[in-house]
């Protein structure tokens, strides 16, 4: 199991500078980070490794989890360390891994080329 790690909220605004009221309730979740939903287009992505949401949550974030409460980040991150734990017990009894990097310094991040591929079973 990985050590604890610090959650990643994002906490939505109408605008640039959280107001008084966004500030308290961001205080109350604990540490945030703010995004301006107003500069997010339709087409834009979800930001990866996101723990939780909270504020306008725009459509792009709708299958994570909102949160309101410092309790509530704890209690997501608390079900994240237990799954890892759970599949890392799984890892020790059947081990499959892949091994993916890229070839070389010059490698291309969007391709990605895979450098190596390993699979294993414990029963084999």
């Amino acid at each position: 199991m990985s050590g604890f790690k610090i959650p990643t909220i994002l906490f939505f605004l109408a605008g640039m500078v959280p107001t008084e009221d966004e500030k308290a309730e961001a205080l109350a979740i604990g540490t945030v980070r703010f995004r301006n939903v107003s500069a997010m287009l339709p087409t834009d992505k979800p930001e990866r490794n996101v723990d939780g949401v909270a504020g306008l949550v725009p459509v792009q974030y709708k299958d994570y989890p909102v949160v309101t409460s410092l309790a509530e980040v704890m209690e997501i991150m608390q079900r994240k360390q237990e799954l890892e734990a759970q599949e890392d017990a799984a890892r020790d009894i059947n081990p499959s891994v892949e091994i993916v990097g890229k070839k070389g310094k010059g490698a291309s991040a969007k391709t990605g080329e895979k450098v190596a591929k390993a699979t294993w079973s414990a029963n084999a």
